[in-house]
């Protein structure tokens, strides 16, 4: 690890107990300022580590090692810091328990096995959550692929060496098959490659103080051998998703096509209660400055940044094929996050929302496909004024305005051209476009503000009819298949 000029030396020390069922790992950052460390390893604490009891654990270092071992079980994290110690103890579920600093006595540096006045962090967990660990060779292939270990791998000055007991190796960093980083627990692939059935599983993470939620589907027989397409399907706002999930019909297509597909939860106003429809709804930070998220400015991109940089290091992602969909707010979301994370992102296909942002270039151009229906209540498409569920009105602007704004960014020729238009459903298409891409916009008649081709868990009275004259899940995919990041 060399940062502007200083240098640090010595080792990390992985050691694997197969009797106990444990990991003990010593980092010894030797010649590092306190600076220098705060500003390459960081503060952590909820928005670094992800996990906290309300008070940031500053001064722990090993950052890599800690991010591929936590969740595993539980344990404690000692640390020694410019003369002072640290300690913390781990429970099973990730969080940390911080004690007082204290003034280093002798006996601490000895116990830590370092030299006064040095600092270094010794790490032990004691395995609760993989029923055995896994195979030496294994564990050597995942860490040297640990992309928070790579400046340490790389470092003349540095090494990390891994041991068993009877025998020990030098490793050497290997850039991960996929492009993303590789956080969090490095055994949970471990733990998934030994199932074969289609799994729901939810899973958390804590992004700027806030735990966030979202439910991941793998598809029937997978395990993990080769990259899958990515789907991430944004509920509308009071939606779980959950109740995504149950609407659209992703998890089924996932079974189907053979992709991994997430559903996130948006926030609700007061996260300490169960999310409800009408008293505590989950909206996202779409753009538009509407609901609580909008006014607390939450930072929902980042949580849908992290989101995938999280499936990444669970799942073996295509990172070529990663496309985002909503509904409604969700589907502004979607606009907001092709927008602004365009880098990331293959193409998106938001139903039933609106653009709100100004956006004047992207980073990368994204293929666009629109979906909405023609008696749509609460995103007409003509625009006008609206009765909102939860009381009020507001005026919403033409869905033409979201598409041309769309279509200006990725430089498309200004007329659309038919390609299809059958049974009261249409679709014109805006292409080509620059560097091959295009938008896609279908209506489809007698529609509410539904799903196409799915359900819907509100009133006909609040949200208009349900239609089966197209299923927009297939469709989407069909899209996403032929979009693959260029």
């Amino acid at each position: 690890m060399e940062y502007l000029n200083e240098t640090s030396y010595g080792q990390i020390l992985a050691s694997l107990d197969y009797e106990k069922n444990a990991i003990t790992v010593l980092d010894f950052a030797e010649g590092m300022s306190s600076k220098i460390m705060d500003e390459c390893v960081g503060t952590y604490g909820a928005e670094v580590s992800g996990f906290s009891r309300g008070c940031p654990v500053r001064g722990f270092y090993g950052r890599g090692l800690k991010e591929a071992i936590l969740g595993l079980g539980s344990g404690k994290i000692v640390s020694m810091r410019d003369g002072f110690f640290h300690e913390c103890s781990l429970s099973e579920d990730g969080l940390y328990v911080r004690r007082e600093r204290r003034r280093a006595s002798l006996s601490d540096y000895l116990d830590l096995g370092i030299p006064c006045n040095r600092n270094g962090t010794k790490i032990v967990i004691q395995l609760t959550k993989v029923k055995k660990l896994p195979r030496f060779e294994w564990i050597k292939h995942n860490l040297s692929n640990h992309v928070s270990l790579r400046d340490i791998m790389q470092s003349p000055r540095r090494r990390v060496i891994l041991t068993d007991g009877q025998r020990s190796e030098i490793l050497n960093y290997k850039p991960p098959r996929a492009r993303c980083m590789i956080g969090g627990v490095i055994f949970e692939r471990y733990k998934r490659s030994r199932s074969v059935a289609s799994d729901n599983v939810s899973l958390t993470l804590r992004v700027r103080g806030l735990e966030r939620h979202y439910l991941a589907h793998a598809p029937l027989g997978y395990d993990g051998a080769r990259p899958m397409p990515l789907v991430i399907m944004l509920h509308g706002a009071g939606g779980t998703g959950k109740g995504a999930m149950e609407e659209t019909g992703w998890a089924e297509k996932a079974d189907e096509e053979g992709f991994i597909v997430v559903f996130p939860d948006a926030a609700p106003p007061d996260p300490t209660k169960p999310a409800q429809f009408l008293t505590n709804p989950q909206i996202w930070n779409d753009g538009s400055g509407r609901g609580h998220s909008g006014h607390r400015n939450m930072d929902d991109v980042g949580f849908i940044d992290r989101l995938v940089d999280d499936l990444c290091s669970r799942f073996r992602i295509d990172t070529r094929r990663i496309f985002v969909t909503g509904f409604s707010n969700g589907a502004s979301m979607t606009f907001r996050v092709g927008a602004e994370l365009s880098h990331r992102v293959a193409a998106i296909a938001p139903v039933s929302g609106h653009f709100w942002l100004n956006t004047t270039e992207l980073r990368r151009t994204v293929p666009l496909i629109f979906i909405s229906g023609t008696e749509d209540p609460l995103n007409p498409l003509e625009g006008g004024e609206v009765r909102l569920p939860w009381g009020g009105t507001e005026e919403k602007p033409p869905i033409r305005e979201s598409i041309l704004k769309w279509v200006k960014l990725l430089d498309c020729p200004p007329e659309p051209k038919t390609l299809y238009d059958k049974n009261g459903v249409k679709a014109i298409s805006y292409g080509p476009c620059k560097k091959g891409s295009e938008v896609v916009f279908y209506t489809v008649e007698g529609a509410g503000h539904t799903w196409p081709g799915g359900k819907s868990l509100l009133p006909e009275r609040t949200v208009g009819k349900t239609t089966d004259k197209i299923k927009a899940t297939d469709v989407i995919w069909q899209f996403f298949k032929s979009h693959a990041m260029k």
